[in-house]
């Protein structure tokens, strides 16, 4: 459970059923499942490389059981019905094919139990038999339920279209399974900025039933940019902040998401990239119509910004993020600094360029401003924040706004070196923060969850 309160780290917790007292026994660790005779406890390391390892129910003698290889990342973990093998989910970077692996408890061999295309998460029988979902990232909020027999067979379970299965968990017995269906909605929202902060509750903008994620504003700060899957995959709309419909700019069997507008206001900038591919393009089509042109080729991970002052790339490499300024209008490009954060295989840098370019704020352990000229740098724990930091926007010189996530609440924030102002609350998700041209409004992505536990039987 965790983290929560300011400080609080994710940890294993047990509680007492009678007293209902809680003991912390483990901390720096996730996804923990105790083993059939309670003995064992399997876990994920929740900081530095991915790793799986198991802890007695004392809380001692950890034992690490396996170390991710290069570009692995772990996911649901699960015993075997004997006790003797823990299971666990493997994501590959750039590999559709996740694998559910298994590790002896005792020898720590490891070995593939199956591999599945878009898997996300299993439930292992008592009888040896395999419950497992899939979903694609073209339809993330659907997901589809399968049995995998002894042999190797198999074969998909009804369970009504439309929601993901999030979660699920099986009777000792084998014959019952709950699992948890959840849905999320992203949409834009917008809100007007004042002295002290929000100025109204931020409005709903696009007002359809499909994702929506905010990227960007027109010049003129009167039409926001945005990307959707309404169409059954990513692609790049704008929208007049006070109108209903959206008009698509940038279409097509890639995806397409990022837009921006370029420092002369006279072009759109965004990506386009085929799934699972290794590289993606960034291209360029005018404010005023026209047809796409390619500006530049860069690694899948790779992301940019632009803003008045000019537009800078980052692309993640093993140990740092390089930086480099970007021409929109040929794509030539050039060095400007290595930020020093490692982002991992299935994450992306959270960051913002300030108006002149000549800063970069960023999360890393916190939340970190670069001076691109210069080098100084200067840094906000991200414990000041009371949760994740989703999204960071400069709001001026020195002062950015920032979106952090918890499971009690969300805030939007503003802070500067002095420290940080909370100036919204929201029991919904927040993220992607973006500023106006002109300073008096702001885009914020805003998601509402939903979910609940099904029963399964008869399968």
């Amino acid at each position: 459970m965790g983290p929560g309160e300011h400080g609080e780290k994710t940890g294993i917790w047990i509680i007492n059923v009678l007293t209902a007292t809680p003991r912390q026994i483990r901390g720096n660790a996730e996804a923990a499942v105790p083993s059939p005779d309670g003995s064992l406890i399997g876990f994920r390391s929740s900081t530095g490389e991915p790793q799986i390892a198991v802890v007695d129910a004392s809380g001692e003698n950890v034992r690490p059981l396996v170390t991710g290889g290069l570009q692995e990342n772990f996911g649901a973990l699960r015993w075997s019905p004997d006790g003797k093998r823990l299971a666990f989910v493997v994501h590959r970077v750039g590999d559709p094919w996740v694998s559910i692996d298994t590790v002896d408890a005792s020898s720590g061999k490891r070995a593939e139990l199956t591999r599945q295309e878009h898997l996300r998460t299993f439930a292992w029988l008592p009888d040896g038999r395999i419950l497992f979902t899939v979903a694609t990232p073209q339809e993330a909020s659907a997901g589809s339920l399968y049995l995998l027999d002894r042999r190797g067979n198999k074969r998909q379970l009804e369970i009504g279209a439309g929601l993901t299965v999030a979660d699920m968990s099986a009777t000792v017995d084998g014959k019952r399974l709950v699992v948890i269906r959840a849905s999320e909605q992203s949409d834009v929202y917008a809100t007007a900025m004042g002295r002290d902060g929000f100025a109204g509750e931020p409005r709903r903008v696009t007002l359809d039933d499909r994702d929506d994620r905010p990227s960007g504003w027109l010049p003129d700060g009167a039409a926001v940019l945005f990307e959707s899957d309404r169409n059954g995959t990513w692609d790049v709309f704008r929208q007049r902040v006070h109108d209903n419909a959206a008009e698509l700019l940038a279409s097509g069997p890639d995806q397409q998401f990022g837009a921006e507008a370029t420092p002369d206001r006279g072009a759109i900038l965004y990506w386009s990239a085929a799934d699972n591919a290794d590289k993606m393009r960034l291209m360029s089509i005018p404010v005023n119509g026209g047809p796409a042109t390619t500006v530049l080729e860069a690694p899948a991970r790779a992301q940019f910004h632009c803003a008045p002052g000019g537009c800078v790339l980052a692309v993640p490499e093993k140990d740092s993020v390089s930086l480099s300024a970007i021409n929109p209008r040929d794509g030539t490009t050039r060095p400007l600094r290595q930020l020093p954060v490692q982002v991992s295989p299935r994450d992306s840098l959270i960051w913002a360029l300030a108006r002149d370019a000549g800063q970069v704020g960023y999360v890393a352990g916190g939340i970190q401003v670069l001076d691109l000229r210069s080098g100084e740098s200067w840094q906000l724990s991200e414990s000041s924040l009371a949760g994740k930091p989703s999204g960071v926007e400069f709001a001026g010189p020195g002062e950015l706004i920032v979106t952090a996530n918890s499971s009690r609440e969300n805030h939007v924030w503003l802070l500067n070196r002095s420290g940080a102002r909370k100036i919204w609350i929201s029991t919904r998700r927040v993220f992607s923060p973006i500023l106006s041209p002109d300073g008096k409004q702001l885009l914020l992505g805003i998601a509402t969850a939903t979910s609940n536990a099904w029963l399964v039987e008869g399968f």
